[in-house]
């Protein structure tokens, strides 16, 4: 069976590879941690206030379940 992996199980990419890739996860879960809250505070009307507080809360969150997990 032929595959078409860059790197294998046990490889190691290069540092740059590694840090684009760790990059592009880090801003793929910040946008979706932030933009649930701000579009629920767009629809809702909110002011700057409640908004802010509904994006912290989120995070919040967000750090509590993975401090669980």
């Amino acid at each position: 069976m032929k595959t078409d992996l860059i790197y294998g199980v046990e490889d190691r990419p290069p540092f740059k590879d590694a840090l684009f890739a760790a990059l592009q996860h880090l801003l793929a879960i910040f946008v979706a941690i932030i933009t649930p809250p701000l579009i629920i505070a767009s629809a809702l009307k909110l002011d700057v206030e409640k908004t802010s507080f509904l994006v912290s809360m989120s995070l919040r969150l967000y750090n509590a379940v993975v401090s669980v997990r």
